[in-house]
């Protein structure tokens, strides 16, 4: 691990200062060596080592070259791992097989680092450095985390002739005699006893050697030689061997025993406690003379002398069977890491421990055993959540915390909609706290009447607001995700709304509401727009709000009357005011009121495409009003009588033209007497009509029409057929329809109304989305017919069909696609535009469609009459079928300009995203306009060839 600087550390080990040089000059910190008792250490930084690769060779005095395996690794004593921060770790043994011994005082290695990349040749770089380890004890066992070493003075111990006959040295001592002089023998004596070479120990991935004074076994910790024990309750790996050979007339045989614990850690109140046994029962024969001199501990490959482990939060305790070590689960020389596991938040403390023990017996004058073990532990944290909502500010405040730095908060999700934090901080509704320990908490504040909120509503007038949070981290070095889920919830006493009164004038409805919690409690809405003084402008409302009462003056001909009846017998108009919830716009009530009114002359233009028009008999000479059509005289009055005569027709029928002026589309009717045939024996003679009545009804271009499906009569929509089956009842909602070109076949980035006209190639696909702004799930769109032309007109030239009578149309000039979606209200297709010779497919372009809406639920549950195009091999052909989508309207878009593609034209793809706008036009596009107006009549006589013609118009924008 990285080394850590202590409080004053006096280290307890022999070393020269490392010397470094390279070959090559790599970047300044690349790498960092340290001499670490009886090991040199070499950290490679993590940052030059993104998408890289790092193998590492070996060489020996000689200058040849051994890479490192890991087979190597445990002959030889290298290590190689990673730390905390991801940094390369490379360890080797003082007695490594290619170190340099002078003396076996003073070590040298020369490391070869190659670091490798994908696309690029490997570059190398030659790291020389020099340690001192010294003096030696008698015997030495070192445990790392790949081997097992132990190495012993070559000319000890004396063979003990008082020793017991069972002893290893004794069963070894017969096969000392058949060894030949020059080749080394080791003797395995458990599980069964085994005898071997030099070279077939080597086979089996040991290391032997021998150095100017010692003689060293390296072992794996798994072969079939070892064996695998528990220790005073420690799990514990164990060889018993005997290494042996004869020298000139002497003979020399070495106890090579060696024994390292395998594990031992455990966590107990927020410490972590690692123990390891004090005697191992391979290494010591002689319990009875057993005696510690001394035990150290370390972190991180450096030793701690007394003082100043006295002084650190570690605890080193020995008592008569085990050594053990006591670190508070974060304390200084340790790492922490953020670590989700099974979906549980918590922490990872990892420590490079070091435990070294000394002792004696009557076999042994001294026998150091050092211990290297990294531990890492996970610990579970639960974030603490903490409900601190603010009641006066009706505002729920959540903490939750507390993380680690490296885990962060990347999203908030709030009800169903997710919010990135920076936006959150942004507005204010998100802190982040970092406290001295360096953990963070984080607080979410969020306002009772926050869109996201979800209420309650109960007859009681409480009011119960629930927040569902969930909290999305990143957490670790990986960034592994980590979600926390919380939900808090708050009751409100609310009061109640007041009662309203509502009375009639001559052309006015009135409607006073008692102003108790107004503004504070609930807020007047109108066709859900806000009413405020821009509103009541638009409108022609009058508004008086005093201390006692709200009290709202509305004219017969404002916007925001509802004709609920249009018959001879007079007018029935409402006005309703909305109530809804301030903090969150939910709706708490209605106040409304209906007054009847004479029948006058009118105009009403709905926004679903229905005209209603009332004709007056106030001509001279006076018209016979029955015998008034409109263009088309098939379409005659639905009502009349000898002073008015009532139209009700679709803007799509009875002849009625439509015109695009600036950002207006302009539809246009006439209602005339029919004409006279005169006859004589000559000739026939038409007359002119006497009756001529012009009607324009005037919509926001690219608005749409809108749907609006009236109640409470049958007159503001288009009469359905009389076919002697029942009449649906209608409900009262706004939809709301919008055309749009995607930018691609995903459907999530749209031109927006600033980018038109723009440039495409007749090979690129058109995407085209029709949607149905509606909440009501039973409201269903269809797409009647489709069209493209070069014009902006509703009246223009179809030059393309691209639906007709509902289904895809295909050509060999151009190819229609339905595209699926999953939701009945809206309607998604692809039109594929092929060149052609003449040229005649090129811009601009508009598409204009005729849209139908059938609402199931009005007709009494039977979602039959709501028919799907072209599903089952057939149209919507017959009046029976289409009475049922009687609720039409018409969109546009474009212009697209449409180019021939050349070879050298590049392929474009831009991603914008469009801002949408609103304005208060979309209100009156959304409510039906009426303008009363009086009809000026003619006084004086005129001749059949003259026309007696009024002219009305009305603007709904």
């Amino acid at each position: 691990m990285t080394r850590v600087i202590f409080w004053g550390i006096t280290l307890l080990m022999s070393m020269l200062a490392s010397e470094v040089w390279s070959q090559l000059s790599p970047d300044p910190g690349l790498l960092y060596s340290e001499c670490h008792n009886q090991v040199f250490w070499v950290a490679l930084n993590a940052t030059f080592l993104e998408h890289k690769t790092v193998d590492f060779a070996v060489h020996d005095k000689f200058g040849k070259r051994f890479m490192v395996t890991p087979k190597l690794s445990i002959q030889c004593g290298y290590t190689v791992n990673f730390d905390y921060f991801g940094n390369v770790i490379f360890e080797a043994s003082v007695l490594a097989c290619q170190v340099d011994n002078e003396n076996d005082e003073r070590f040298s290695l020369t490391l070869e680092i190659i670091i490798s990349e994908v696309t690029t040749a490997s570059t190398s770089y030659i790291h020389k450095m020099s340690c001192q380890y010294h003096p030696w004890q008698q015997r030495e066992i070192f445990c790392s985390t790949n081997y097992m070493e132990v190495s012993v003075e070559r000319g000890a111990p004396d063979i003990d002739a008082q020793a017991d006959q069972s002893h290893d040295w004794i069963e070894a001592f017969p096969d000392t005699i058949t060894a030949a002089s020059d080749i080394w023998q080791v003797v395995f004596h458990s599980p069964v006893k085994k005898n071997m070479t030099v070279h077939e120990a080597f086979q089996l991935g040991y290391g032997l050697n021998t150095t100017e004074s010692r003689l060293l076994l390296r072992a794996p910790f798994q072969t079939a030689e070892s064996v695998t024990s528990v220790v005073a309750g420690i799990p514990t790996t164990s060889i018993r061997s005997t290494t042996f050979y004869r020298q000139s007339w002497m003979l020399l045989m070495v106890d090579t025993a060696v024994a390292c614990p395998t594990d031992g850690t455990r966590v107990a109140d927020q410490s972590l406690i690692w123990s390891v046994p004090l005697q191992y029962p391979a290494l010591v024969a002689y319990p009875d003379s057993f005696k510690t001199i001394s035990v150290t501990m370390g972190a991180n490959g450096v030793l701690l002398d007394p003082e100043t482990v006295s002084r650190s939060p570690y605890k080193l305790i020995t008592n008569e069977t085990h050594i053990t070590i006591e670190v508070p689960v974060g304390a200084e020389g340790g790492y922490i890491q953020s670590e989700v596991q099974e979906g549980e938040y918590g922490m990872v403390y990892t420590i490079d421990l070091m435990l070294e023990h000394v002792w004696k017996d009557d076999a042994w004058d001294l026998s150091k055993h050092t211990v290297i073990h990294p531990v890492s532990l996970f610990f579970p944290l639960p974030p603490i959540v903490k409900n601190e909502t603010d009641v006066e500010m009706e505002t729920f405040v959540v903490t939750i915390g507390n993380f680690f730095p490296d885990a962060y908060l990347e999203s908030v999700r709030i009800g169903t909609a997710e919010y990135p934090v920076e936006d959150l901080i942004k507005y204010g509704m998100l802190v982040k706290t970092t406290y001295p320990n360096r953990t963070i908490s984080y607080t979410l504040t969020v306002s009772f009447q926050n869109p996201d909120v979800t209420e309650e509503y109960l007859p009681i007038h409480l009011t119960t607001y629930i927040l569902d949070v969930v909290f999305n981290f990143r957490v670790g070095p990986e960034n592994n995700p980590y979600s926390k889920a919380v939900t808090v919830q708050f009751d409100l006493i609310d009061a109640g709304l007041p009662s309203s009164v509502g009375y009639c004038e001559e052309n006015f409805l009135n409607l006073v509401i008692p102003n108790e919690k107004i503004g504070q409690l609930w807020v007047p809405y109108v066709n859900n727009l806000a009413l405020n003084d821009d509103l009541a402008s638009q409108l022609g409302i009058q508004e008086i709000n005093n201390e006692t009462h709200f009290w709202v003056k509305v004219p017969l001909s404002s916007a925001g009357a509802v004709y609920e009846v249009i018959t001879l017998e007079g007018i029935t108009a409402k006005f309703s005011i909305t109530a809804k919830y301030r903090k969150t716009l939910a709706t708490m009530g209605h106040f409304s009121v209906s007054c009847n009114f004479p029948l006058r002359d009118l105009i009403v233009c709905i926004p679903n495409g229905s005209i209603i028009v009332t004709a007056s008999e106030d001509t001279l000479p006076i018209t016979d009003l029955g015998m008034t059509t409109l263009k088309d005289e098939n379409c005659t009055p639905v009502e009349y009588n000898e002073t008015f005569a009532i139209f009700n027709f679709q803007l799509d029928s009875c002849g009625t033209t439509g015109r695009f002026e600036d950002n207006y589309v302009i539809y246009e009717n006439e209602i005339r007497s029919k004409k006279k045939i005169l006859r004589s024996d000559v000739a026939v003679i038409t007359s002119d009509p006497l009756y001529r009545l012009t009607v324009l009804c005037k919509y926001r271009r690219n608005s749409t029409i809108q749907q609006y499906i009236p109640a409470y009569g049958s007159i503001v929509a288009p009469p359905l057929p009389s076919n002697g089956g029942p009449r649906a009842k209608r409900s009262r909602q706004i939809l709301d329809i919008r055309v749009r070109l995607s930018r691609d076949m995903k459907y999530t980035h749209f031109y927006t109304d600033e980018e038109y006209p723009f440039e495409k190639n007749l090979k690129d696909p058109l995407f085209f989305e029709v949607v149905l702004k509606q909440e009501n799930a039973s409201v269903e769109l269809s797409l009647e017919t489709c069209w493209l032309s070069n014009s902006t007109g509703f009246d223009s030239k179809r030059k393309w069909s691209i639906y007709e009578n509902g289904c895809e149309v295909q050509s060999t000039e151009y190819l229609t696609i339905a595209h699926p979606v999953s939701t009945a209200q809206v309607k998604r297709f692809e039109v594929l535009l092929f060149a052609s010779a003449d040229g005649t497919l090129k811009g601009p372009v508009y598409l204009h469609c005729m849209v139908m809406v059938c609402d199931a639920s009005i007709y009494k549950g039977s979602s039959d009459l709501c028919m799907k195009q072209c599903e089952m091999g057939h149209e919507l052909a017959s009046y029976e079928s289409k009475q049922y989508f009687n609720l039409q309207g018409y969109v546009s878009t474009g212009p697209v300009l449409l180019a021939q593609p050349t070879a050298s034209a590049p392929e474009r793809s831009t991603i914008e995203q469009g801002n949408d706008s609103c304005s208060i036009w979309m209100w009156l596009i959304m409510g039906s306009a009426v303008v009363l107006f009086a009809i000026a009549a003619l006084k004086q006589s005129v001749n059949l060839n003259k026309t007696n013609s009024l002219y009305r118009s009305v603007s709904n924008a």
